[in-house]
């Protein structure tokens, strides 16, 4: 293992945490300690993920304009993850945490004939 670690460049501290996993029969919970950290560094870096969903394929420049909107909505850095439904008609809708902000045509469209017929 150390020279796999070496090979791929990790630094010293890498290297001795993963030494101490195999060395105490732990390395099997790398896979649950990974996620565990991201997860840490994210909130002391004041990072949160988003679940966009957008009608159609987003490009890079439109990525970043939502990235940047999101992050002014929420005050913190953005990390998306992007999923495509055409159902959506057009538009997109982001999750953050447990908030939705829900941009999508679909979504207008029941929202109109809801008021519709409420009239």
């Amino acid at each position: 293992m150390k020279e796999i670690g070496s090979a791929l460049g990790f630094n010293k501290s890498i290297r001795n945490f993963v030494d101490l996993l195999i060395e105490r029969n732990r390395f099997g919970l790398l896979g649950e300690i990974v996620p565990a950290y991201q997860k840490f560094m994210d909130e002391r870096l004041g990072v949160v993920h988003a679940h966009v969903t957008s009608a159609h394929p987003l490009d890079a420049t439109e990525q970043q304009q939502l990235a940047g909107k999101l992050q002014s909505l929420t005050g913190k850095k953005v990390r998306m993850e992007v999923a495509v439904d055409p159902s959506l008609i057009g538009g997109a809708v982001a999750q953050v945490g447990s908030t939705i902000y829900d941009g999508s045509i679909s979504q207008q469209l029941r929202a109109f004939k809801k008021r519709l017929t409420e009239k």
